[in-house]
């Protein structure tokens, strides 16, 4: 177990965001676009981490094969797009960025026919994009030299042109924040708290310089607060944004984007889903407390907990934070299981690229309840036991007038009968 969690730890050590194509992103798609019309898991479960990852051992194996493979018969272009994949989920952005190089060698002397090499340059432009912004982050984000991100930002650009809707639009939301990244938004507004929230809450103010004011989600959608349950996402600039951040997510690389997670609130308050919101929120504070932080330069959060919500109650909710602490703890047992088993058969050999019965023995464990909290409901039950409690305080306090009016009028009568 100390070997999975360290190798999970070095995995997951810089922030990741961007989309990835290789055939499991390819599988993946499919088998999600067959179980639910919108392609992805429950956007609770992206949030809580209960989706399929796999152990650096998985893509170490793939990459040995797939590269002998290719020195014995280069032409196979499919290869190299699961070759580079595997040298960056490994963080190996250098030799990711060689093997797309390779492909597009490969790709211009290839004779196939225009379609299928329409679809091969779409997927060298998307990986090469890629592997070109980790390249910049796993090299320490230097803001000094752009020229990682920028070529990235091109051929992502690129990669849009020639499939504008590929993989639930999420090249759009990745194209979104490397254009951010670059040129860092600075809006008029205030972010970390909202003037809303500091009227409804009761928290305290954040400490003074803990969060630079001028932060926002890269996606500028700290306006759209929507408390009355109003989907005011559909009218947005952006109203398939949950969709495509899940996408980054989930067959992209960035499980460990706060930028990603705080986008994805925001996105979720101003569709009204204020209870899955604040899971997102909580995802973030996650990342805070992990040591990750935003990639803006004008975010820089000292202490997590003065990290407030631009939308308001909700985060007050014992229940909310209970389900998110529960789903997580579920989700890290089922990750745990999953990559044991994995690692298990991959050291014996085996591996489900090449086994066709390397899942015979895995029991999927069963999904948990995703029942959220109605937090209007809760209010009510709050305000109903307020109201009794009020009531109740008030009938004990006629009761003892009246007591207290009898006992007085005893005494009167009693010293009216004895003359006194």
């Amino acid at each position: 177990m100390k070997r999975l969690i360290l190798t999970a730890l070095f995995m997951a050590a810089t922030p990741s965001f961007a989309c990835i194509n290789d055939r499991d992103t390819l599988a993946q798609e499919a088998a999600a676009q067959k179980a639910d019309s919108s392609g992805l898991p429950n956007v609770a479960r992206v949030i809580t981490g209960r989706f399929e990852r796999n152990p650096p051992l998985y893509y170490e194996m793939r990459l040995e094969r797939v590269a002998k493979e290719l020195k014995a018969n280069p032409t196979k272009l499919d290869l190299y797009d699961d070759a580079g994949a595997a040298s960056d989920r490994l963080h190996r952005s250098k030799e990711a960025i060689e093997w797309m190089e390779r492909k597009r060698k490969q790709l211009e002397i290839s004779k196939i026919d225009s379609k299928s090499k329409r679809e091969h340059l779409y997927r060298y432009f998307a990986n090469a994009g890629t592997f070109h912004a980790h390249l910049w982050l796993r090299s320490g984000a230097n803001r000094k030299d752009m020229r990682e991100m920028k070529l990235g930002r091109d051929m992502i650009k690129k990669a849009i042109e020639i499939k504008p809707n590929a993989h639930f639009g999420r090249e759009k939301y990745q194209l979104l924040l490397m254009e951010w990244i670059l040129n860092p938004s600075n809006p008029a507004v205030t972010t970390g708290v909202s003037r809303d929230c500091d009227e409804r809450s009761t928290r305290k103010q954040p400490a003074q310089n803990s969060i630079n004011p001028s932060y926002n989600d890269f996606l500028n959608l700290i306006d759209l607060k929507s408390y009355d349950g109003e989907d005011l996402l559909k009218t947005s600039n952006y109203p398939d944004a949950i969709r495509g951040l899940s996408g980054l997510v989930v067959l992209g690389d960035a499980w460990s984007s706060f930028d990603v997670f705080y986008a994805l609130s925001q996105a979720l308050n101003a569709k009204g889903d204020t209870a899955i919101a604040e899971l997102a929120r909580q995802r973030s504070l996650e990342l805070l407390n992990d040591g990750r932080s935003s990639l803006s330069p004008n975010l820089k959060i000292k202490i997590s907990e003065d990290f407030q919500p631009s939308f308001a109650r909700v985060h007050e909710s014992p229940a909310i934070h209970e389900l998110y602490s529960r789903l997580r703890a579920e989700a890290v047992s089922y990750q745990y299981l999953r990559e044991s088993y994995m690692n298990t058969l991959l050291r014996d050999g085996s591996h489900p690229d090449t086994n066709p019965n390397f899942w015979k023995g895995w029991k999927e464990p069963p999904l948990p309840s995703l029942e959220v909290p109605n937090q209007a409901e809760e209010d009510r039950k709050a305000t109903f036991k307020s109201i009794k409690q009020i009531g109740g305080f008030l009938l004990v306090g006629v009761l003892a007038l009246c007591t207290g009016i009898r006992i007085g009028w005893r005494r009167s009568s009693a010293h009216a009968l004895s003359g006194e």
